[in-house]
């Protein structure tokens, strides 16, 4: 029996359930089915980025219309930010295919790993706008549309860091969910 007069019998360590004991969810809900849905889609487009985007770029004459020098859209920037995607692309391509197995898995280093994601390809897009603003012709179109799609993507991955990486970290639902 405990020493205080005012605690039940049932507050002795002895006779008492750990009320930290955490809540664990076999199913995924609440805000999860919104990750859910990124997490099948997130690979499937980055897929398509590479796929579509940059590896048409080294082989349809684009790469040596803006990589040679004396060409039209020559600049050496191009070089750097037209492999830079692509291996951004690539990287981010395997981090999220390894994230969604583990999210499907509710392996436990998840979270981990989603709040890394967020914060690489955030970090990433600010890299790649400051590598294409190094190049004339882009960077008169950034000034130009304010920013245009260069802002959207910059607003879009400061936004899903603000709202995903503090909800991996408090959530009592990421908590009880991956748990293996």
């Amino acid at each position: 029996m405990s020493d205080n007069p005012y605690a039940s019998p049932e507050s002795d360590l002895d006779s008492s359930v750990d009320s930290t004991e955490r809540q664990t969810y076999d199913r995924l809900g609440g805000w999860l089915i919104l990750v859910a849905i990124g997490m099948a889609f997130n690979p499937l487009a980055l897929a398509a980025a590479v796929f579509f985007d940059n590896i048409p770029r080294l082989f349809n004459g684009t790469w040596e219309i803006l990589t040679t020098p004396g060409a039209p859209g020559y600049h050496p920037m191009w070089r750097v930010l037209i492999l830079f995607e692509l291996l951004m692309h690539l990287t981010l391509f395997a981090w999220s295919t390894f994230a969604a197995f583990l999210f499907f898995g509710k392996r436990k280093a998840l979270p981990r790993v989603i709040i890394g994601f967020l914060a690489a390809k955030f970090i990433l897009t600010v890299i790649t706008c400051l590598i294409a603003s190094q190049v004339p012709t882009v960077r008169e179109q950034l000034a130009g549309e304010l920013g245009g799609r260069w802002t959207a993507d910059l607003l879009k991955r400061a936004a899903a860091c603000g709202i995903w990486i503090p909800y991996f970290r408090v959530s009592k639902r990421v908590k009880g969910t991956f748990v293996r």
